[in-house]
């Protein structure tokens, strides 16, 4: 560990957590403003409204449920990456991983993250994650809450094999 130099230190941040829920913000905005845009038209109509409601909650509430459950999966939590290892830090303890104990590492990312685009389709498409599996089972796993692009954390990592990636529409942590 001496010999190895401090790559990166990640936790959660507020603009990290800012970036991955941005789809949800453009979202709200943009029905808010065609909720105004219907209502100016056609009058305050309970009809109106409920669209407005019923269109938010659709659009918006599985990526409040990924920044939830990437919140509370990475609350108090701080890694440092060093080229060989990476330390878990977690409230009073921490727990040093090296690069030889590990077993997998696969990048769950929406499409849109696999191109790094900065458009999205959907509101949850900035979330993704990796699952890192050690040899003895225990299973770590980094969400964009921590860092923009998990696969820029994981290249600095000099692995025993070639890590995997896997495309999915709805990155949801107990799902995989």
């Amino acid at each position: 560990m001496t010999d190895s130099k401090l790559v990166r230190n990640i936790k959660l941040r507020n603009i990290n957590q800012i970036i991955a829920a941005k789809g949800i913000v453009v979202v709200t905005i943009t029905i808010t403003i065609g909720g105004i845009w219907m209502m100016s038209k056609l009058g305050l109509n309970i009809g109106v409204i409920f669209c407005w409601i019923i269109g938010v909650l659709l659009s918006t509430l599985p990526a409040i449920y990924l920044h939830l459950q990437y919140l509370f999966c990475n609350k108090n939590e701080v890694y440092e990456f060093y080229s060989n290892m990476f330390i878990r830090l977690h409230s009073e303890s921490s727990t040093i991983y090296y690069c030889d104990d590990i077993q997998d590492v696969v990048i769950y990312l929406s499409n849109s993250v696999k191109q790094k685009s900065k458009y999205q389709l959907t509101t949850f498409d900035q979330y993704h994650f990796a699952r890192i599996t050690m040899k003895s089972g225990e299973t770590i796993i980094i969400t964009c809450l921590l860092i923009e692009y998990v696969e820029d954390i994981i290249k600095v990592l000099d692995l025993p094999k070639k890590y995997r990636r896997k495309t999915r529409i709805f990155c949801n942590l107990q799902a995989h």
